[in-house]
């Protein structure tokens, strides 16, 4: 049964049947289901509430028996991975982990996977992956240690500083990570700029600019190209919003690959019409819903947002009236702006939006850059005023770079996190010096409050924000785990330690109801281990085992140029200089960095193999010594994992 009536098809097909291009249609207007927030109960998530993960078509009274009989996500036990932030840093990180869980056999069990920032960058194309690209060509080789070579890292025998993989070249393998070692951000974030100072602000597609950017480099490589292309949970659903606006086959609609785990892309969402770091508030994108779940601001209509979900779809859109129909109200909305439907590459914009505060710091317009903004209308109470307003969007560490809340707002009983971080974890900064070969690792835990601030946040608050607080008894419960993190990196072994935490309401994210979590908490820090099964069998190995060269910062690189010759932005962000002439200044320093072999985002080929073979093995070796502890629910691995090296 369809979420929407049958008798509204009508009212909709002679304004758009025949229409190819949703930006061009005379009347685009069209009908989504929307999902009121009922309170913040997690019975009330649209996943939960439509039958656990059945697809948007199927009818609300149907049992989770039903559903899991139906082949969907139900019959796993409750289950998440969260995937931080941190640009191609994370998004590289992250090709090991999720090698390393498919290899174990645990990807077949998670239900939920969540994303920020560059975790999205590997999570989206990942999760709609065409049939078309294998698992193994997507997540590509893995290789031991004792046998990383110059040739393992690069992919082929070039210079392993070498900025340019063809793509066209390649083997069908390494597809991630050759895409992340070919990112070009910078050519088209300089071009934005450019375009944004002398373009009219009228320009429908100046806030997609940077979305663009990221299409090219993370989606166009898996055939998942397309500004225009919408996205959706399954075929099911795709052909209900096909039916329901009069929409014939040749309307793109992607879909999740099958059997991926329910995916959910944390961005932020700033109702003070600007880049005010406090104001954001947690936005979450789905295949099948995008939104904030509380209704705030609606005193003031000038600040009112959230209050549900609507089809993903149909976000960025103007509202046009609620329809009210029993159980399953749906909305009328069309592309009023004549820009390009909200899609793949939105998601990883919008999620990935960390160069909008970058740009914010030398007092800029986030605008300029072709930063996104869209047409965010509150899901609110039948009657109301139809409304929308254009609000700044942004990454989503703005909220929480390590994507937990979003599962903890579900009541996830476990969750493997990966902290795939820019800061070393030990009070003396990154756990191996060059030239320490031999040597006892040294490795205390620093004072609570030089603890990661994403970490932190969430378990006694910053110096910044204190109402992000998830978990009970954070000082004592933060320090825990901070010392036994700690001791494993002094152990040299992965920094990996599992807890229960007890987590209690907050508003901030929604989170309604107190419960216990078993959590897992993967920080991305130097392993002696690994280190010790490397053979100097050329430069290249050795520069990686004694951390020097383009390796020095290894596994933390920076999120921002890393491979740039140039490191003067806190000179510039410090300048007396007008915010037009840091800017200039600012433009420079890309330019430069692009005319060089690094870019603003990308890594050269041997580091991302270096980390991507290095997570993988943090993984297995964690998994080997059994300590991810998984409760009984989750079946014990049943594929050996990689080899981890002699």
């Amino acid at each position: 049964m369809s979420l929407v009536s049958p008798t509204r098809i009508g009212l909709l097909a002679a304004a758009i049947l025949g229409q190819t291009s949703l930006a061009t249609a005379q009347e685009p207007s069209l009908t989504a289901t929307i999902w009121p927030s009922l309170g913040t109960s997690v019975a009330n998530v649209p996943e939960r509430r439509n039958c656990l993960f059945l697809r948007a078509g199927a009818s609300t009274d149907a049992t989770a028996g039903k559903c899991a009989a139906e082949g969907h996500l139900a019959a796993r036990p409750s289950f998440g991975l969260a995937f931080s932030g941190g640009g191609n840093r994370s998004a590289t990180a992250e090709i090991g982990e999720l090698r390393a869980l498919e290899a174990l056999g645990l990807l077949d069990q998670v239900q939920y996977v969540a994303a920020v920032s560059g975790g999205s960058w590997t999570a989206v194309p990942w999760t709609f992956l065409p049939e078309s690209i294998s698992d193994k060509e997507f997540l590509g080789r893995y290789t031991p240690p004792d046998q990383i070579s110059k040739e393992t890292l690069t992919g082929k025998a070039v210079e392993a500083t070498s900025a340019e993989v063809d793509l066209d070249e390649v083997t069908s393998s390494d597809l991630m990570a050759n895409a992340v070692a070919n990112s070009r951000l910078a050519e088209p974030f300089v071009k934005a700029a450019l375009r944004g100072i002398r373009e009219s602000p009228r320009d429908p597609e100046r806030d997609e600019r940077f979305a663009r950017a990221l299409d090219s480099d993370f989606l166009s490589p898996f055939h998942l190209s397309g500004a225009e292309d919408l996205f959706t949970l399954d075929e099911a659903s795709a052909a209900a919003i096909r039916t329901r606006n009069g929409w014939d086959a040749g309307r793109t609609i992607r879909t999740v690959r099958k059997d991926r785990p329910f995916l959910i892309a944390l961005g932020a969402l700033s109702p003070k019409h600007g880049f005010n770091k406090a104001a954001w508030v947690p936005f979450e994108m789905t295949p099948l819903y995008v939104g904030s779940p509380s209704l705030k601001g609606w005193d003031d209509a000038k600040d009112a947002w959230g209050g549900g979900y609507v089809e993903s779809f149909a976000y960025d859109t103007d509202l046009g009236e609620r329809l009210p129909d029993g159980g399953h109200p749906e909305a009328r909305a069309s592309w009023g702006r004549g820009g390009n439907p909200f899609s793949l590459s939105d998601v990883m914009g919008t999620s990935g939006a960390a160069p909008a505060d970058l740009v914010d710091r030398f007092g800029l317009a986030g605008a300029l850059l072709g930063f996104p903004r869209f047409e965010h209308w509150p899901v609110k109470a039948e009657g109301a005023p139809a409304v929308s307003y254009t609000f700044y969007h942004g990454d989503g560490g703005f909220v929480d770079n390590l994507g937990v809340t979003s599962l903890l707002r579900r009541k996830v009983g476990t969750i493997l996190a990966f902290i795939n971080t820019v800061r070393p974890l030990c009070a003396e900064g990154p756990a191996r010096a060059p030239g320490d070969e031999g040597r006892p690792v040294k490795c205390t835990a620093p004072a609570l409050t030089k603890v990661n601030n994403d970490l932190r946040q969430l378990f006694t608050g910053t110096e910044e924000v204190t109402d992000r607080i998830v978990f009970d008894n954070g000082e004592a419960a933060l320090r825990d785990l901070i010392s036994g993190l700690t001791d494993d990196v002094a152990q040299g072994r992965p920094a990996l330690e599992c807890r229960d935490h007890q987590v209690i309401p907050n508003e901030y994210f929604a989170i309604a109801e107190p419960y216990k979590a078993h959590i897992c908490w993967f920080y991305l820090e130097w392993a002696q281990k690994w280190a010790d099964k490397l053979q100097r069998s050329d430069d290249t190995v050795s520069s990686l085992k004694d951390r020097q060269d383009f390796f020095v910062r290894f596994p933390h690189y920076e999120t921002f140029f890393e491979n740039a010759s140039v490191r003067d932005l806190d000179a510039i962000k410090q300048s007396s200089d007008s915010p037009l002439r840091k800017f200039v200044t600012l433009l420079r320093l890309i330019a430069e960095t692009a005319s060089l072999q690094g870019r603003v985002i990308q890594l050269y080929p041997a580091q991302v193999h270096a980390l991507a073979d290095f997570t993988t093995w943090s993984v297995c070796e964690a998994a080997a010594d059994g300590r991810i502890s998984l409760p009984a629910l989750i079946a014990t691995p049943h594929v050996a994992c990689p080899a981890r090296g002699g």
